[in-house]
């Protein structure tokens, strides 16, 4: 919704203020009253900070997480709540019961199931695999890694001493013709 321009006698209308908030004008006089009666706090909800009026009691409750205990101890929310509608003739919700489930500590979402798996140890630092070509230059003193030392060796086979040639098609020789 955008902004309105509306003068302070354009909102003491109860028709403009209806269509504005979207209620009919009957809702918008008892809102009115309230607010002149009460203030501010007329307006907020007024279970707020209460239970439910559906709530379950906590004596119902604790008689399903014990038949969850004893009968359904593997079962995760949804099958429990199935089983026990069907077996003992109790309807509740599967996310009711999974809230039940996890702070009762029988039950625990896939994330926090998770194992964590226990870190390797730090392998130590192997000696290039292959001898630097001048000892009086180490890998470790100029800077440069094992691997590159290594591939500067003769004998590895990306170095530039041991580079074979690029394979090229094979051509047959010419054959000179016999015509003459």
């Amino acid at each position: 919704m955008g902004f309105l321009l509306m003068s302070a006698r354009e909102l003491q209308k109860i028709a403009v203020l209806a269509q504005v908030l979207g209620l009919s004008q009957r809702q918008v006089q008892r809102l009115v009253r309230d607010v002149r009666v009460d203030g501010a706090v007329a307006v907020r909800h007024k279970l707020l900070g209460r239970a439910s009026n559906n709530r379950i009691s906590d004596l119902k409750r604790d008689y399903i997480l014990s038949l969850i205990r004893s009968d359904y101890p593997a079962f995760g929310p949804t099958l429990a709540a199935e089983k026990l509608a069907e077996r003992h003739g109790i309807r509740v919700s599967s996310e009711s019961l999974r809230q039940w489930m996890m702070a009762a500590g029988l039950w625990q979402s896939r994330t926090q199931r998770r194992q964590v798996h226990q870190p390797r140890l730090q392998r130590a630092p192997q000696p290039a695999l292959w001898p630097s070509p001048c000892p009086a230059r180490e890998p470790a003193s100029t800077g440069q890694s094992a691997r590159l030392a290594a591939q500067r060796h003769p004998l590895h086979p990306r170095s530039a001493a041991g580079r074979r040639e690029p394979h090229r098609p094979f051509r047959a020789p010419e054959v000179p013709s016999r015509r003459q």
